[in-house]
């Protein structure tokens, strides 16, 4: 946890959820209102965030899924994601895609900024959708409780071989 601390500083928190230690990622720094594209502000921290994981030996070779959420809006019908299910899994794909990207920011265009460079093989997307509020219920939150369930969350996958000594199962 203390390697993941100095993300404090870039407006996410690390935080212990569900018995797995978590990156919260505020859902308003990356899209915009029903939106799956990444907006600059989000590449920037993502960038951060992937700067941090890289440098880190025991980070880098760690497993992470990258879970999207939603508020308990309902999703317009005739959107392209059908509904918050579809519109959390694209958003976390659309994470996961700019952390695992290695190309270089374009210097012909105006505030390109180059993917995480993170090795694909240990990035998963999933979508929650409204199913997995940190604030308020599924059934009812207020203006605040829906801002704080709109996020992405980077989830560190537990060394399992840390925690048992698995040489002794056949």
């Amino acid at each position: 946890r203390s390697k993941l601390d100095k993300l404090n500083n870039v407006g996410v928190k690390v935080v212990p959820r569900n018995n797995r230690l978590v990156v919260q990622l505020p859902g308003d720094i990356l899209f915009d209102s029903g939106k799956d594209e990444l907006k600059q502000q989000g590449k920037e921290v993502l960038g951060q965030v992937a700067e941090v994981i890289r440098s880190d030996k025991d980070l880098n070779n760690r497993y992470f899924l990258v879970a999207g959420h939603t508020d308990n809006a309902k999703y317009p019908a005739g959107g392209p994601f059908k509904d918050n299910w579809g519109l959390s899994l694209m958003r976390a794909r659309q994470v996961t895609v700019f952390l695992v990207d290695e190309h270089k920011a374009d210097p012909k265009k105006k505030n390109d900024i180059a993917g995480g460079g993170l090795n694909p093989k240990r990035w998963a997307p999933v979508g929650y959708g409204e199913y997995d509020p940190i604030a308020g219920s599924v059934e009812t939150q207020n203006k605040d409780e829906m801002q704080k369930n709109r996020r992405v969350e980077l989830v560190v996958q537990p060394n399992v071989e840390e925690m048992l000594n698995l040489g002794n199962i056949k």
